[in-house]
């Protein structure tokens, strides 16, 4: 780099890539939640009926994101950046490597990370399978009760799976 001007200039253009990846990320995944989780609850819904609009909205902004992330990669004319070839290099293993980061810390964790004693709750996808996994536990540990409950032919409607503040699941 000629001087420290270019370097700020690339690590500037470094952060503009980063966003945009989450940005298209966001926008790609918006599409994808509205066909993975049709009847989740949602406080706001781009369109009545079907997903014409979500696809459209959604596409815009991810073509948007798209050619902003492609225009990023060129230098600017009013400040001598030296060499492209260094230019692309330092953009896209930057990329990669702050891209890389998050992965290669996942995959490396520790049990010993986790405090048991925080309040954390759960994600929607994780309380779906604890409560998939106790009821599986319920139905193969208690047929006894469940053969009674199926005898009366009435639903239990006293009983409600839930996910208590601690993060536990399980009949209330």
């Amino acid at each position: 780099m000629p001087s420290v001007q270019s370097f700020y200039q690339i690590l500037s253009q470094l952060t503009v890539i980063l966003y945009l990846i989450m940005y298209m990320l966001m926008f790609s995944g918006a599409i994808a939640l509205r066909y993975r989780m049709k009847k989740a609850g949602r406080p706001f819904r781009i369109g009545k009926n079907g997903n014409g609009l979500m696809w459209f909205i959604g596409g815009l902004g991810f073509c948007g994101s798209l050619l902003a992330f492609v225009l990023s990669f060129i230098p600017p004319s009013q400040i001598s950046t030296g060499n492209n070839t260094v230019w692309f290099a330092v953009l896209i293993i930057g990329a990669i490597v702050v891209v890389a980061a998050p992965f290669i810390i996942y995959a490396a964790k520790k049990p010993s990370w986790v405090d048991p004693n925080t309040a954390f709750e759960p994600f929607h996808w994780e309380v779906d399978k604890q409560v998939q996994g106790a009821a599986k536990t319920v139905t193969t540990t208690g047929a006894s009760s469940a053969t009674i409950a199926s005898a009366s032919k009435e639903p239990d409607n006293r009983t409600t799976t839930g996910i208590s503040s601690s993060g536990m699941s399980g009949k209330v």
